[in-house]
């Protein structure tokens, strides 16, 4: 689904969210965690194609949330920008941390599903299907609008534009639906099922 707030205007901005009711992607069952790697794996080779970088991003913060990824395409150099930009970001606020303030995750480790515990709170970006980076969430002011701060300095975004509670036209959806099918039509795995 496209998501329809106007955060990230001119970039594809979408919502990968599981059916059954699941708090985070650490613990999901293995049929749904295949179908988010799937389509994970789908959007970075149609995103490619058009020279741009999908990264993924899920926040576990809240008792009772459902999960839901957002996913947003930029360029490679965007997301080079944003590992620095989070990684300085998240290196200040973790330096009264008790945990590592940045935990590289990497599918030989069993990618977040065995390197981080069920319960604890996480920001998590992943770069591409199974590699990225956590951050465990001590602190209450630490959350997804520091992260989309972090987001906004990447992509040359002033950082009132991400908080924004503005949502997108039917019409724009449906242009930006109809763009995106352009560069999905030919990666959408589900056609094959």
């Amino acid at each position: 689904a496209f998501a329809k707030l106007k955060t990230f205007r001119n970039y594809y901005h979408l919502i990968l969210a599981p059916v059954d009711h699941e708090q985070t992607s650490i613990g999901l069952n293995e049929d749904i965690l295949t179908e988010l790697t799937n389509y994970k794996k789908c959007l970075l080779q149609a995103f490619d194609k058009v020279g741009m970088q999908v990264v993924f991003f899920e926040q576990f913060s809240k008792e009772n949330s459902h999960i839901y990824i957002e996913c947003l395409a930029m360029s490679y150099n965007k997301a080079q920008d944003l590992l620095s930009s989070l990684k300085v970001t998240v290196g200040v606020e973790g330096s009264w941390s008790t945990h590592k303030s940045i935990i590289k995750i990497e599918k030989e480790k069993g990618g977040i599903q065995k390197q981080i515990p069920k319960q604890i709170k996480y920001l998590y970006i992943d770069f591409s299907v199974g590699y990225g980076y956590a951050h465990v969430i001590e602190k209450k002011g630490f959350g997804k609008d520091i992260f989309y701060e972090v987001l906004a300095t990447a992509l040359g975004l002033e950082a009132h534009q991400v908080k924004t509670t503005e949502e997108f036209t039917e019409e724009e959806l449906a242009v930006k639906r109809e763009n995106f099918n352009k560069i999905w039509k030919n990666y959408d795995w589900t056609q094959l099922i």
